[in-house]
């Protein structure tokens, strides 16, 4: 990867702008169910590209999209991070996404990014506000935007799941991420 490529950067992390070079991680990651099991079922190559071209229109467009996440020490693929955009309640917002592959679940790699990520919504792109959909039985991921203050805006029904749907505001706390 070139060092200029690079959106963003922890201690252990190293998230890219996205590249059409990243699809084949991408579908890696959709297709695993372990991953896709509190968004959607396991996505077929045909809606991956789909998926994929609009992450790429996306990141064209905005300047982020949802981008590789890679282990700064060994450069191996975990994951996928970033902000999509979402209209709720006739407003446009960032809407925080992120996966990670299962090997790579409860050792901190996604609070390490989300907390990133989130700094750069807020600080960057200056937003006051970042959106976030949880599936309700996604307990590991609701324990992880409980660090942040989000507040809890509703519940919702989408493609037969539920989802909490949060809204994270740019606070002292949330502004010194």
């Amino acid at each position: 990867m070139p060092i200029n490529n690079i959106w963003l950067k922890t201690k252990r992390l190293i998230i890219y702008h996205p590249n059409k070079d990243h699809f084949d991680l991408y579908q890696e990651l959709l297709r695993n169910a372990e991953v896709t099991k509190y968004i959607f079922d396991p996505k077929n190559e045909y809606d991956i590209k789909s998926d994929f071209d609009i992450v790429m229109s996306q990141y064209t467009k905005h300047g982020y999209s949802v981008s590789p996440i890679f282990k700064s020490d060994s450069l191996e693929f975990i994951g996928r991070a970033g902000f999509v955009n979402k209209t709720y309640n006739n407003k446009e917002y960032i809407c925080l996404s992120y996966l990670l592959l299962p090997k790579f679940w409860n050792k901190g790699y996604a609070s390490e990014a989300v907390k990133e990520i989130i700094n750069f919504g807020f600080n960057h792109l200056n937003q006051d506000e970042i959106l976030v959909y949880i599936n309700v039985s996604n307990l590991a991921s609701q324990k992880l935007l409980q660090k942040f203050n989000p507040k809890l805006i509703d519940k919702i029904e989408h493609l037969n799941m539920s989802f909490f749907r949060y809204l994270l505001t740019k606070n002292i706390k949330n502004n010194h991420l």
